[in-house]
C-alpha cells in the first residue's frame, strides 16, 4: 500500500517538472553548415630539419649584399697605379715613392783654373754614402794655391786623377746636409824635360745639397786638403777647397 502511494506521488510530480523543463529550453534552429571552397589549402610547412619524405630540407640563404663602389677617384687612381680589378671593395695599394739614391753632378768652379772634374754619388744605406771623382787637368793659368791642390800642376801641367770619399747625410736621401773625408790619387805630367810624377792626399769637407722636381740638383760646399807628390823634396801642402756642382739625382 505505501509503494504505491510514493509511486503515485512521484508520477504526480514528474509531470510538473517536465512541462517547466520543456517550456525553459527555446526551440533554436541547427547551426548553417560551413561554406564549401573550391581552393584547395596549402599544405603545412614541414618540420624544421626534414622536408618531403623525412629528408633534410634545404633552407633558402639570404643573398649578399652587392660590394659598395668605389669613388670615381679611387677608382682612376687604382688604375694608374695598376692595381687589381678596378671597381672592387679592396683597398688601393699604396706605393712609397722612390728615394733620391743616385746623384750626378758636374763642378762648374775647377773648370776655369784648367780642370774637368764631375762627382758620382751613390747612397747605398739611409744616410750613407760613397762618392767618386775622376778629372782632367789641362794648361791653364792657375792661382798659386790652386796649383798645389790640382797636384803641383803650374801652367802647361796636364794630368788625370781621382778622389773616392764617403758621405753622411743627415736625410735618407741625397738631400740636405753632408760632410765626410775623401782620399785623393793623381798623375801630374809637367812640361818636357821633368818627368811626370804621382801625387796623393786626403780631404774633408761639408756641404749642402737641393734637389728640385724631378732632380735638378745644385751642391755647393767646402772644406780643407793635404796634398803631397812621389816627387823628393816636394813640400806637403794644405789647401782650401771650393765645391759647387751641378747635374740631376735620381
Amino acid at each position: 500500500m505505501r509503494a504505491r502511494i510514493a509511486t503515485w506521488a512521484a508520477l504526480a510530480f514528474a509531470g510538473p517538472l517536465a512541462a517547466s523543463a520543456a517550456r525553459a529550453q527555446p526551440n533554436l534552429p541547427p547551426p548553417p553548415p560551413p561554406p564549401l571552397s573550391t581552393e584547395t589549402p596549402p599544405p603545412p610547412p614541414p618540420p624544421n630539419g626534414s622536408g618531403a619524405g623525412g629528408g633534410s630540407s634545404t633552407r633558402t640563404r639570404p643573398r649578399p649584399a652587392p660590394a659598395k663602389s668605389r669613388p670615381a677617384e679611387h677608382v682612376a687612381e687604382r688604375a694608374q697605379n695598376g692595381g687589381g680589378t678596378i671597381g672592387t671593395s679592396d683597398p688601393a695599394p699604396s706605393f712609397a715613392p722612390r728615394p733620391r739614391d743616385v746623384s750626378l753632378r758636374f763642378n762648374v768652379l775647377p773648370i776655369f783654373q784648367g780642370r774637368i772634374s764631375a762627382d758620382g754619388e751613390l747612397m747605398f744605406a739611409p744616410h750613407h754614402a760613397v762618392i767618386v771623382s775622376p778629372n782632367v787637368t789641362f794648361s791653364a793659368n792657375r792661382w798659386k794655391i790652386v796649383e798645389d791642390a790640382f797636384g803641383y800642376a803650374p801652367r802647361g801641367t796636364g794630368g788625370v786623377g781621382t778622389e773616392v770619399g764617403y758621405h753622411y747625410w743627415l736625410a735618407r736621401q741625397l738631400e740636405g746636409l753632408w760632410l765626410g773625408p775623401s782620399v785623393l790619387l793623381g798623375f801630374t805630367s809637367p812640361p818636357t824635360p821633368i818627368k811626370g810624377f804621382l801625387y796623393f792626399g786626403a780631404a774633408f769637407d761639408v756641404g749642402w745639397q737641393i734637389v728640385a722636381d724631378p732632380g735638378f740638383t745644385l751642391n755647393v760646399g767646402g772644406g780643407l786638403m793635404v796634398i803631397d807628390a812621389s816627387v823628393a823634396g816636394t813640400p806637403t801642402r794644405v789647401a782650401p777647397r771650393a765645391l759647387f756642382g751641378l747635374g740631376w739625382t735620381f
